[in-house]
């Protein structure tokens, strides 16, 4: 097996910016080598040394030093309906890394940078907007509505987002899915069975992985339907009649009647307020609507692929063969970094290495109001 850890050690970093954790786990049996990166959705927080250096720097040179061994990338990132489609304003560093490698994520991957790397998008929540998926007047009223949850967490809240929101659970189609757990539970089924999951996992040629993965659907599904008794009709619409919005100070902020100072502190306890509020509706639709991307994920983990296009003697010709993953790095949220795991230790992969972020141990000042910095060697149990 590939020294999978020791690549990354050329030359060493010593801390990692942009993540909260890291996770190395490997199995003889599977032949496997993976790296979980749990993002921290930020790109604020960054180590205040010169020894540090980003996330998406830190998977590209993990993927360098490893040629010209294959490996397998899994990004939280959707598939793009448009080619060429690029992000404006990355938010974090899987943003950047996706730019980094644009061509790497088209299908064919001629363009790609790195010859031993497939690079796989596996946020499969962007199915609930696609067009072509039957049902999709329930799934793009359910996609609309929680979208509009996610994107108000923070609580500034204007008028029109309260209507938008209101008009969407008046919806017929909604008020069915969200009429009872169980009938959450059955949307979710079916989007499950009329897109592409099932086929992924159905590529699996182990028998043992594929009923794990079945049964850890409905492990995860019957979670969401404990956690969905929040998402009841009367509590949804309950709640969105106690927010506030902040039409008012926006307008006058907007005819520089005060600055955006006293905009900001004039805001911040009506925030607080529709934060406290939303807090719920926001953490379960992102739990449930994470469980589309985290099957997703492990299905295709274990999946085999066609190999990439190889030029031979000026013509691109590919291999008749299929091929597995053997390293593998899965860069996503620790939400569902921890679903990873839930499976790996399930098939007995064994925890070779792992650090978290630590004030204590870093002994390091950071900017921002957390670390969100990874001293690597730190907790390091094996390399090889």
């Amino acid at each position: 097996m590939l020294q999978f850890w020791s690549a990354i050690l050329k030359p060493k970093p010593l801390y990692v910016y942009g993540i909260d954790g890291i996770r190395v786990y490997k199995s003889k049996e599977h032949d496997m080598k993976i790296v979980l990166l749990q993002d921290t959705h930020t790109l604020e927080h960054r180590c205040k040394t010169k020894e540090a250096i980003s996330a998406a720097d830190f998977v590209e040179r993990l993927i360098e030093n490893s040629a010209p061994f294959m490996v397998d990338l899994y990004l939280e990132t959707h598939y793009k309906f448009e080619p060429g489609w690029k992000i404006r304003k990355p938010a974090n560093f899987m943003d950047v890394l996706e730019d980094n490698l644009e061509d790497c994520f088209e299908f064919e991957k001629i363009g790609c940078k790195y010859s031993n790397l497939r690079a796989h998008y596996v946020d499969y929540r962007s199915i609930l907007e696609d067009p072509f998926v039957s049902g999709r007047t329930f799934n793009r009223a359910y996609f609309d509505f929680t979208t509009r949850i996610l994107a108000i967490k923070r609580g500034a809240v204007m008028r029109e987002d309260i209507e938008f929101l209101q008009t969407a659970v008046a919806k017929p189609e909604l008020r069915r899915v969200f009429k009872s757990g169980k009938t959450l539970r059955s949307f979710m089924m079916r989007v499950l069975k009329e897109t592409k999951f099932l086929k992924q996992v159905g590529n699996i040629k182990d028998r043992k992985i594929r009923n794990l993965i079945h049964s850890l659907m409905d492990k995860w599904l019957n979670e969401g339907v404990h956690w969905a008794q929040e998402l009841r009709l009367d509590r949804i619409e309950g709640r969105l009649k106690k927010l506030r919005p902040v039409d008012e100070y926006y307008n006058r902020l907007r005819k520089r009647e005060i600055t955006r100072e006293q905009y900001l502190e004039s805001i911040k306890p009506i925030k607080q307020h529709n934060e406290s509020i939303i807090y719920r509706l926001y953490w379960v639709n992102a739990i449930i609507r994470g469980i589309l991307l985290d099957l997703y994920l492990i299905a295709r983990l274990f999946r085999s692929y066609e190999p990439r296009l190889k030029k031979i003697r000026g013509t691109w010709v590919r291999p008749k063969y299929y091929e597995k993953a053997h390293n593998v790095i899965v860069y996503a949220g620790s939400a569902h970094t921890r679903r990873v795991e839930e499976l790996l230790r399930e098939l007995d992969f064994k925890l070779v290495h792992w650090a978290d972020e630590d004030f204590a141990k870093t002994k390091i000042r950071f900017h921002g109001s957390g670390p969100n910095c990874v001293d690597i060697q730190q907790n390091k149990t094996e390399t090889d």
